[in-house]
């Protein structure tokens, strides 16, 4: 390889190398931008919906321990409000206890009026 062909890998390289870093660091303006904006969307949301929102958030650690680092999150937290998908779990407990006594066959097919009457 001559020396004028191992300047030019050289300098390719360099180039190479500052266009990488330029696109990661670009990426990441925008990535960090971007994540920014759902975390404003968020906050809003929440702020304007407080009769249906409530968050509650704390830090643990690797086992799963409380850490105590000034960064709870308490906002409407003693709101009761109905959170349906919690429910389902509930429901999905009755379900498989009921079926596991032999109060209820799995196959059994439910009519949807059955259902809606509660």
């Amino acid at each position: 390889m001559s020396v004028r062909s191992s300047k030019k890998t050289k300098t390719l390289w360099k180039v190479l190398s500052i266009l990488v870093i330029s696109g990661l660091l670009i990426g990441g303006i925008w990535v960090n931008g971007k994540l920014d904006s759902v975390k404003s969307e968020l906050s809003d949301f929440i702020l304007s919906n407080p009769e249906s929102n409530a968050v509650v958030a704390y830090t643990f650690d690797e086992n799963g321990d409380l850490v105590a680092d000034e960064q709870t999150i308490f906002y409407n937290a003693d709101e009761p409000l109905v959170v349906a998908s919690v429910m389902k779990t509930v429901v999905l407990a009755a379900y498989a206890d009921v079926v596991s006594n032999g109060e209820m066959d799995p196959d059994e097919i439910i009519p949807i009026g059955d259902v809606e009457k509660y």
